[in-house]
């Protein structure tokens, strides 16, 4: 059986509800466009090594963002804001993996035998994984992918690497998925609906319907018109509260490139947690959609299976065989960065 996705993701979280006016808006949350242009600028220099060593790009950045041996070096998470209560839950939920990977989170300050916390001042990262319930690294549920969380090329230490806005005022019905699915995020998994092969493009109502006259209500969010012909994502991301261009939509909904069999993943899984749930008229063939399923609130068993691949005991021939090739990528990656380096400072000469 193959294993899910585990790739760098340049998506972070696409949280999907009605498109109406008596529905709820369209919600698309993305990682801050700050981080996003500094990983685009990474996603090229991983392109070069990967070319260099006749690696597949998404290949190449799928061992780079695994975190190498989280059980010896544990997985260290940190809080800015949030009351006792409120970590204790998160804590518990996110530790849920641990259970099918060789895999720990460490939530705990040794010196202060509590939960490790981060500031708007550090100057250094506190932890791999920094939570902030604020917003103000950007709104919504979001989270960077694998260890893009503590790289100083990609984020501050100051700036969250993890989001979950609004958990400190009042929990969401579904705090556990979304926890379950950030967390799920920060060990590398992406969205289910970005396979590379069998992922949801061909599903999507990208488009809107012939003869659409764009109407929208009085907050701004694009709805069907006077003759009941419904917008496309195109033009519902177009308006409130994403307001995203084409280019952006494309970037975070659309499947993932692959001209490699170097991927390793399963066939679509409609109850994996990094399934997002995409309401029917955003499909063309509504709940016939093979990509149509209801809300997936749980880790599924094709995710337990993937974490349980990528995070082998340490003991295990399959756990040396990833260091192996991790170690060469992550030179590969090293190497053409110092050479894009001096040829930026020959340039300046």
């Amino acid at each position: 059986m193959k294993s899910k996705v585990l790739v760098i993701a340049l998506a972070a979280v696409a949280v999907v509800a009605g498109a109406e006016a008596q529905d709820s808006p369209l919600f698309v949350e993305a990682l801050p466009d700050r981080v996003q242009a500094r990983l685009q600028v990474k996603t090229r220099a991983a392109a070069n090594a990967a070319q260099s060593h006749e690696f597949a790009v998404q290949y190449f950045m799928f061992f780079s963002k695994r975190w190498p041996d989280p059980v010896t070096k544990p997985i260290t998470v940190a809080f800015l804001g949030g009351d006792r209560p409120l970590r204790d839950r998160v804590a518990g939920t996110a530790a849920e993996w641990s259970k099918y990977g060789a895999l720990k989170f460490d939530f705990v300050d040794p010196s202060t035998r509590t939960y490790r916390e981060w500031t708007r001042s550090d100057a250094t990262f506190k932890a791999d994984i920094r939570v902030a319930f604020d917003g103000v690294d950007g709104p919504g549920y979001w989270s960077l992918v694998g260890t893009d969380g503590s790289d100083g090329t990609v984020i501050a230490p100051n700036e969250a690497s993890l989001g979950l806005q609004g958990f400190d005022s009042k929990l969401p019905l579904d705090w556990q998925a979304t926890v379950f699915h950030e967390f799920g995020h920060a060990l590398g998994l992406l969205h289910e609906h970005q396979m590379p092969v069998g992922g949801c493009d061909q599903d999507f109502k990208w488009d809107d319907d012939s003869g659409y006259i764009p109407t929208q209500d009085a907050y701004g969010q694009y709805i069907k018109d006077s003759m009941g012909h419904r917008p496309g994502i195109y033009t519902l991301l177009a308006g409130y509260p994403n307001y995203w261009p084409k280019d952006k939509v494309d970037r975070n909904m659309r499947q993932l490139a692959s001209d490699s069999d170097n991927y390793d993943f399963s066939p679509l899984d409609k109850s994996s947690i990094m399934k997002y749930y995409f309401e029917e008229k955003l499909f063309r063939d509504g709940k016939n959609s093979h990509c149509y399923s209801d809300e997936n609130l749980a880790i599924s068993p094709e995710d337990q299976v993937g974490i349980g691949k990528w995070y082998p005991k340490s003991d295990s021939m399959e756990f040396k065989n990833i260091q192996q090739q991790q170690s060469t990528l992550l030179n590969a990656l090293s190497k053409t960065e110092r050479a894009r380096n001096v040829q930026s400072v020959q340039s300046v000469k």
